[in-house]
């Protein structure tokens, strides 16, 4: 992995931990490097810190306090944590929390609140507040070529142009390509919702299948193995669709016209693909 991806890894990260801090109704800000970070509450009484790191495997935090011995004592401690993204529960007791003993070694303290710690860091950081992104626009879908029928994920763009991903908004459309393997990457596009269409309509007439000859049995095993859709008569053929389709519009068709019994693959929204009369010839 380069410096690059990896870099772009911790930011894309770092964007969906901040995104899950402002769902827990706080407020997270971010440094201009993108890969570290701190949220509070809405009266700034204290902060926590956060970072991705490699060597523990996911995300740490530390809580941060002034004492009268900061030679001694340092600045902060480091919190226990799985690695994983907190509950919205947890990440406000964090915010709770007193060092412990050994940390601030007998010194008086207190927690560092908003200003004193943008007072520090705010010029080396440049932290800025965290919004998800609004995105408003007509929409992107990601799919992998020869298309199979399925999205693997939609974006839709900000004021500026950027387009965000719909379920994961902290990802922007190069970071979601970016976890795919480099040799599903040549396989994908992003496509517009028109060209999303002629790509769902070339794939489900390909769907369509030519009718069979098929036994009474299975006909009979067909009938009664889920309730039938559309079980009806239409002039000479009885027939009924399954109720479980394979993908959007296609599903299988049977039909019977005396003792001959037929079934296909059909689409739904075009009768020219359903049973015809033709097909017990």
């Amino acid at each position: 992995m380069t410096h690059y991806t990896r870099t772009k890894y911790q930011q894309a990260r770092i964007r969906e931990l901040a995104y899950k801090i402002t769902q827990a109704g706080l407020k997270a800000y971010i440094a201009k490097k993108g890969t570290y970070g701190y949220y509070t509450d809405s009266d700034g009484a204290t902060v926590i810190c956060f970072q991705l790191d490699n060597l523990v495997g996911g995300f740490t935090f530390s809580g941060n306090y002034v004492t009268s011995k900061p030679r001694e004592t340092g600045s902060g401690w480091q919190m226990h944590t799985d690695g994983q993204i907190p509950r919205p529960e947890s990440l406000r007791n964090m915010l709770k929390a007193t060092p412990p003993q050994w940390a601030v070694n007998g010194a008086e303290w207190r927690l560092t609140t908003q200003a004193d710690h943008e007072a520090r860091y705010q010029k080396s950081s440049e932290y800025a507040l965290y919004e998800a992104p609004t995105v408003e626009g007509e929409l992107r879908y990601l799919v992998k070529l020869p298309y199979n029928g399925t999205t693997e994920t939609a974006t839709a763009p900000d004021k500026d142009g950027t387009h965000w991903c719909l379920y994961t908004p902290w990802l922007n459309e190069e970071d979601r390509l970016a976890e795919e393997s480099e040799k599903d990457r040549e396989a994908m596009r992003w496509v517009t919702h028109e060209e999303l269409g002629a790509l769902l309509s070339e794939h489900y007439a390909s769907q369509v299948t030519p009718a069979r000859t098929i036994t009474e049995a299975e006909y009979i095993e067909a009938l009664e193995v889920l309730p039938p859709e559309n079980w009806t008569r239409d002039g000479h053929i009885e027939h009924f669709r399954m109720c479980e389709y394979w993908s959007g519009p296609i599903t299988d068709q049977y039909g019977r016209i005396g003792d001959e019994y037929r079934t296909k693959r059909i689409d739904v929204t075009r009768p020219e693909t359903w049973l015809q009369v033709e097909d017990f010839a």
